[in-house]
């Protein structure tokens, strides 16, 4: 992911409204709202199946299982 930027999706129009946007609702939140609205950067989906190409729908239930198999054991030892 590294060189790819965020990408916003402003129309040219709304970009000439950010100034007024800025005095009414102060620059802050104008930058948190701008930050709402942006198109993200990256392929999700090919990431996605990268990471995941090898973990079947088996090892994801057998993984959660033990996680919470886990997480009573440790509750069980703090409650004596």
């Amino acid at each position: 992911m590294l060189g790819l930027q965020r990408q916003f999706v402003f129309a040219p129009a709304s970009c000439q409204r950010l100034p007024e946007l800025a005095l009414l609702i102060g620059v802050v939140n104008t930058v948190r709202s701008l930050n709402q609205f942006t198109t993200g950067y990256g392929d999700y989906t090919v990431e996605r199946d990268t990471l995941f190409a090898d973990v079947t729908l088996d090892d994801i239930v057998t993984d959660i299982k033990l996680e919470r198999l886990q997480k009573n054991e440790s509750q069980d030892e703090v409650d004596g």
